[in-house]
């Protein structure tokens, strides 16, 4: 009897955890959402644009976390540092829309892409008009409640955004690697040494398969190049 009172204590501690928060989560976004209009109210285009911009980003990484819990899978690899650029989170929303019902793909297109031009004309280019913003927030947040409120959480969908949204193209970095190293440069091999060990290891076999120079080869050859990276 008292195991099975503590397991239901420990149960109903870790759902009481998990909807507070979520509560917290959407409280954030629709604080963003609030602070947006209020930007847009005293014409302050440039602000509301970012702001709706990074609410629609919460929305987007707040989704991924739902889905981990619910489904109990793990998405996000623990040892990516600041996984949510551009390129995963447009590569998110392409994965949501083709596993989404028909009728919503249309908002999940309209509403990211608003978002996005959001970010790049209203926010960085600050070229958005008031009509313009006005225009495109109601995609934008129509977007956000889809993503918040509409969308599959269940482990069919957790296990195809796990399998597709962080996969790692060795092929395709080692080739990046060995164009910039020729033009004497090591981005994209410095960017790519945070990666996983096992994941790094394979890089290099390949690099050194293909190109016949280790890593590490690549970096002393560069070593100019690699000192201005802690300068």
């Amino acid at each position: 009897m008292l195991r099975l009172l503590h397991r239901y204590q420990l149960a109903t501690t870790v759902g009481n955890r998990r909807m507070i928060h979520d509560k917290a989560l959407i409280y954030k976004v629709d604080l963003l959402r609030e602070k947006a209009n209020g930007y847009l109210a005293v014409n302050d285009t440039a602000q509301a644009s970012e702001i709706s911009f990074q609410a629609t980003k919460l929305a987007l990484i707040n989704y991924v976390k739902r889905l981990e819990e619910t489904a109990n899978v793990e998405i996000v690899p623990k040892h990516l540092e600041g996984p949510w650029s551009y390129k995963i989170l447009n590569k998110l929303c392409r994965l949501i829309a083709k596993k989404a019902d028909r009728d919503q793909v249309k908002d999940i297109v309209a509403g990211w892409e608003s978002a996005y031009k959001f970010h790049v004309k209203g926010w960085t280019q600050n070229d958005l008009s008031v009509e313009d913003v006005k225009f495109s927030l109601p995609f934008v947040f129509r977007f956000i409640d889809m993503v918040d409120g509409e969308l599959n959480l269940n482990r069919e969908m957790a296990t195809y955004v796990k399998e597709n949204l962080f996969t790692i193209n060795i092929d395709k970095i080692a080739a990046e690697i060995y164009e910039e190293s020729n033009n004497g440069k090591i981005t994209q091999l410095l960017q790519n040494l945070k990666m996983r060990k096992d994941l790094l290891v394979k890089l290099n076999a390949l690099y050194k398969e293909k190109y016949g120079e280790d890593l590490a080869d690549v970096l002393l050859r560069n070593k100019d190049e690699f000192k201005k990276f802690f300068s």
